[in-house]
């Protein structure tokens, strides 16, 4: 008999005040102020779903009004009001000649509103200068989104065409270029890391609340074997609230695991095993392989890379690591998986990857914007009426081959290069603070290289691999390219 617009605004509320009280830097201005975002929006976004723009419009003026007036604390605000709603609330501008051209979901409405405050606030503080990795990136950036738009005029409106390369735009180079330029002062890194945490424990905390209310829109209990499994979650309320993907729940929290096992989030030993655990559970009822998987790798690159090994040494591990979950995948298609997968998702897998390869062969170089039209994938309809591409690097070479392929994994390829020339130099350090922040980038980043290899382009995927980006690209540019050399000066004796 409850809406299901109160449950979700009674599940946010709860698990915003849950996660105040857990979270260690509770003194910090943006968490109090994003927090209060977050349980305010709740219920205008999700109450008046017939009138998204007034909506959106609400979240326009209450991103100016509560953001901090120190640009030192806007990217770990921008970050944490981010995942306040999914990207489905959407709406088309209501003005003559942009109604056809332009349709705003929640994350673009707050990145332009705070794109203004940003660019003006705090002039006078001490930013560091221009780097050559976050001017690449956001180029790289914006080269992939001209391809996409130019690409889709293949099968589509030249109107149609832009829309979608203005829409990936904002959703992508904008958020980028925002969050680089906010991360170009003094400890702001740290601060996003806070952040991201501060997510992730607001979304472990809702998974608790959901099972404790039997609010199980999310996941059912299955009473055969006793365990959780994905239920009506395409239209539950958890989508609602946490706004994120199964799949990406989990890769949330298991970004929240290695921050907390870091040294930059200070806490102590009590509070940061209940966090740990807190992010356990979020891993495990996502119910996604995918992010298991990606959480277990970040935990073990983490501690790797936390270490003053040389970068060769640890390719090396990464190399063997490689060959062995090769060797181990090898012998499991040697077993009878029928038996292993009730539900037909391996198999599913299997039939996808075949049909694509099929697909690919007939338009390697540029890829097929239609390519379901191309009759290959009819048979892998489900009972939704949906085709469901489990790898965004497979829906980016089916639509725009090779070559769209490369520009999107550019940028990744130009803040690892970046990230692992910092960590060299940052061994000759005395501090451990630069290892850390390399290790929890570097260690992010490949997880979510290897996580969308086996999810789909929904929910917030991209916009949370290009925060990741946009973080590196920030972090190098801060760290020093000289060290100081420090020369020990012998008094004579007597």
């Amino acid at each position: 008999w409850v809406s299901p617009a109160l449950v979700a605004s009674l599940m946010a509320i709860s698990s915003i005040v849950g996660a105040y009280v857990l979270l260690p830097f509770r003194d910090e201005d943006w968490l109090r102020r994003g927090l209060l975002y977050w349980a305010l929006i709740t219920p205008p976004l999700f109450f008046g779903v017939s009138l998204v723009v007034v909506g959106l419009t609400i979240a326009a003026v209450m991103t100016i009004v509560l953001a901090p007036r120190h640009s030192a604390m806007l990217a770990p605000f921008y970050l944490l009001i981010l995942f306040s709603a999914p990207p489905y609330v959407k709406a088309t501008v209501p003005f003559p000649g942009l109604e056809q051209l332009l349709t705003l979901d929640y994350q673009q409405v707050v990145s332009l509103a705070l794109f203004i405050p940003i660019a003006v606030i705090n002039r006078r503080e001490k930013r560091f200068g221009p780097e050559r990795t976050a001017s690449w990136v956001l180029v790289s950036i914006a080269v992939y989104c001209v391809i996409v738009s130019v690409l889709a005029m293949r099968e589509t409106t030249v109107t149609n065409s832009l829309r979608s390369g203005v829409e990936l735009g904002l959703s992508t180079w904008l958020l980028a270029y925002l969050l680089i330029k906010l991360g170009r002062t003094e400890g702001s890194t740290s601060k996003a890391f806070q952040a991201l945490l501060a997510v992730a424990v607001v979304f472990s905390v809702m998974c608790i609340v959901i099972q404790i209310r039997s609010w199980n829109f999310y996941s059912f209990l299955d009473q055969s074997e006793r365990i959780w499994k994905a239920g009506e979650y395409r239209f539950g309320i958890l989508r609602t609230s946490v706004t994120v993907n199964t799949g990406l729940l989990g890769f949330v929290c298991g970004v929240g695991s290695i921050i907390c096992l870091s040294n930059i989030v200070r806490m102590r030993s009590p509070r940061k095993v209940l966090l740990l655990f807190l992010m356990g559970l979020g891993c495990l009822v996502s119910l996604s392989r995918g992010a298991w998987l990606a959480a277990m790798l970040m935990v073990v690159l983490f501690y790797l890379l936390r270490s003053r090994r040389s970068n060769g040494t640890i390719a090396g591990y990464a190399i063997a690591a490689c060959l062995l979950i090769a060797g181990v995948s090898w012998i499991w298609q040697g077993i009878a998986i029928e038996s292993y997968d009730e539900f037909g998702t391996f198999s599913y897998r299997q039939e996808i990857y075949a049909a694509s390869w099929q697909q690919f062969q007939a338009a390697p170089l540029l890829g097929a914007e239609n390519y379901l039209a191309s009759g290959r994938f009819d048979h892998l309809v489900q009972g939704e009426g949906i085709i469901d591409i489990v790898s965004v690097y497979l829906l980016i070479v089916l639509r725009n081959g090779i070559v769209g392929l490369a520009f999107y994994v550019l940028p990744f390829a130009l803040v690892i290069n970046g990230l692992l020339k910092v960590r060299k130099r940052a061994t000759r350090q005395a501090g451990t603070e630069p290892l850390e922040t390399s290790g929890i980038l570097l260690a992010a980043i490949i997880g979510y290289m290897m996580f969308i290899g086996t999810t789909s382009d929904v929910s917030l995927v991209k916009e949370v691999g290009v925060i990741l980006l946009a973080l590196s690209a920030s972090f190098i540019g801060a760290f020093p390219r000289r060290l100081p050399v420090n020369v020990s000066v012998r008094k004579p004796a007597g």
